[in-house]
């Protein structure tokens, strides 16, 4: 049956274990970290494997209309015609030894079946899945391929990773007037992981031109509270996550060109210094402040301290710094900030909370976190991970007991499997390609399963790549899985295409495009401008 899907902005105008698991491993993870010491739009029900649905047909105009109207109805869709190949399945044989290496197999592979790709793919000018809310996501989602393939030595959905490369032009294009930087700098992320994990050299090239552009457009010159990075072109807010990801993209850069470029030492530097100023790592509780009062005569931090990809995003970039001045004390630092995040998100069952989440010390009374915020506790596992790769043993091992414990809460009270239960499954752009494939995950780690959808998923398989052993290495010839990419890259469109959603308006530039909201108009720049500060 249908049921009501949250809302959401257009996605280019977003800124924004084997068998069962028993209980007793959760209750042993969690009391082995405690014992240690701490330094759509529709909703669709199934229950049958073999569903089979109906193709979009018609120009792209026609396919996108013909899928939003059709969600409006009060007939369920059904899943794709698309077989299965058999080497596709995720076994127990691949990754001897390590259960959290085959769930991250079995993670991507119903993620990959069930939303990916988007049908509506060839109007933006990124790789995007179906239900990913917006832009950033699409981005932050690839470094997780890299990092599973990095962690568990396999090549599977390989073409995937290869088809998500977009020049510098085709990322500025997803919505306008440009994206946030922090929503730019995912994707300059995880093309530097892209490169470090397998040598594809376009992917530092676009990454580098990234973090040119956030800084040449996104540095306060004025420095205005100290400097930093504005968080849009408006130059209106600065939210901290934007200087802690374009910090450590910095610092990533500067190990994967070889650590002799002075310019991206000193702005990693420059930008640690700011946020050291500034305040930004609470030296009481070591949590992350969302961001920075602006008034002039403040210019303090937010008394925030929620999402938990802020205290992830900082680890990483303290990694960076103890590697580019070799210096433990910055991974001292982050080994405070992990532990305080770990306690404070972290219920009576030991189970992670994010902070939006219900039943969590700093937020007794949240009920919903939005799209964008389910996946801020993969975030915060997967710069864990990184944490873990440069620990002692003792560290490692605490971490791992950690990992391991939501692992097992997981797969007790959040999972769901279609060809034996009924899975609700959210989809936000038309009907999957494939059909409705198994392990299903819900929102909350401690249960229990409500329904799965892409963001919520990313965050899971984050967890269980987060806890693969060191030294895993895939085996056999599903290691090297790579199912024929689904669709074509997407075609230049022009406005003359009529590509845009109803009542947002084409505005051409050179031979791009992009769509501007209701409350843009596109000014004769070929830019979308807020209303009343048109170029004329």
């Amino acid at each position: 049956m249908i049921l009501p899907a949250p809302s959401r902005p257009h996605r280019r105008c977003d800124a924004s274990v084997i068998g069962v698991v028993m209980g007793s491993l959760l209750l042993a993870a969690v009391s082995l970290w405690f014992a240690a010491p701490h330094g759509v739009h529709s909703m669709i029900t199934h229950h049958a494997a073999d569903d089979r649905g109906e193709a979009l047909s018609g120009t792209w105009r026609e396919r996108m209309l013909q899928g939003r109207e059709r969600l409006g109805t009060s007939r369920p869709w059904r899943t794709g015609t698309a077989p299965i190949p058999a080497n596709s399945h995720c076994s127990h044989d691949m990754f001897p030894n390590d259960t959290a290496a085959y769930w991250s197999c079995k993670a991507q592979f119903s993620m990959q079946q069930n939303w990916f790709p988007d049908p509506l793919n060839g109007f933006y000018s990124y790789e995007t899945w179906n239900g990913f809310d917006g832009f950033w996501q699409n981005g932050a989602v690839l470094e997780a391929f890299a990092n599973f393939a990095y962690y568990a030595n396999h090549t599977r959905y390989l073409s995937v990773v290869k088809n998500s490369y977009r020049e510098l032009w085709d990322l500025k294009l997803a919505y306008g007037p440009i994206p946030s930087y922090d929503d730019l700098a995912w994707y300059g992320l995880s093309y530097a992981r892209i490169y470090e994990v397998f040598g594809f050299p376009d992917f530092l090239q676009v990454s580098q031109q990234l973090l040119d552009l956030c800084y040449v457009r996104g540095w306060d010159t004025n420095e205005t509270c100290g400097g930093g990075y504005w968080f849009d072109s408006y130059n209106q807010k600065k939210q901290c996550i934007t200087d802690l990801q374009l910090m450590h993209l910095s610092g990533r850069l500067f190990r994967l060109t070889g650590s002799t470029n002075e310019t991206l030492k000193n702005l990693t530097l420059r930008t640690w210094r700011y946020l050291e100023r500034q305040n930004m790592v609470n030296n009481e509780t070591f949590l992350v402040s969302d961001g920075m009062n602006m008034h002039p005569q403040n210019c303090t931090p937010m008394n925030e301290y929620g999402p938990s990809y802020n205290m992830g995003v900082m680890i990483g970039g303290l990694i960076e710094l103890s590697h580019m001045l070799n210096d433990s004390d910055y991974i001292e630092l982050a080994h405070k900030i992990a532990n305080a995040t770990i306690v404070t998100y972290t219920n009576e069952q030991g189970v992670f909370v994010e902070y939006c989440e219900p039943n969590i010390t700093t937020n007794a009374t949240a009920n919903f976190c939005d799209l964008d915020q389910r996946i801020f506790k993969g975030l915060f596992m997967r710069y864990l991970r990184y944490l873990m790769d440069v620990s002692d043993e003792p560290h490692r091992q605490r971490y791992h007991n950690f990992l391991m414990g939501n692992m097992a809460a997981v797969l007790n009270n959040t999972h769901c499997e279609p060809s034996v239960d009924h899975c609700r499954i959210q989809y936000l752009d038309g009907t999957p390609y494939h059909n409705i494939s198994g392990p299903l995950f819900g929102r909350y780690w401690r249960g229990p399963f409500d329904y799965a959808a892409p963001e919520q998923h990313m965050a899971t398989w984050e967890l269980f790549t987060a806890a693969i052993l060191p030294h895993t290495r895939c085996q056999g010839k599903a290691c090297g899985y790579d199912p024929p990419y689904p669709v074509q890259p997407p075609h230049k469109l022009t406005c003359s295409n009529d590509p845009c959603p109803p009542n947002e308006q084409c505005c051409d530039y050179q031979d791009h495009y992009t769509c501007c909201v209701a409350s843009q108009t596109c000014g004769t720049d070929g830019v979308c401008h807020d209303n009343g500060t048109m170029a004329v």
